[in-house]
């Protein structure tokens, strides 16, 4: 299930750095989402990070001087 949503975001941003960014869902009371969010950073081509490391995204954007999409 993961590959086709990420397929179509790579159709829409080809070139760049991916993130992933999710919180870790409570493997007892979703464990569904648990597996989905296991399964989601095994995947290569994009950086998972978890939702306390979002200032490694700013860090990223700052230092390759990155615009938004257009």
């Amino acid at each position: 299930m993961t590959k086709p949503i990420l397929n179509q975001v790579n159709k829409i941003i080809k070139p760049g750095k991916k993130f992933v960014v999710s919180a870790e869902p409570d493997k007892t009371k979703f464990p569904q989402q648990h597996h989905f969010w296991n399964e989601l950073g095994k995947i290569k081509t994009h950086t998972f990070l978890d939702i306390s490391e979002l200032e490694r995204i700013e860090e990223y954007a700052k230092k390759h001087e990155v615009k938004p999409v257009e």
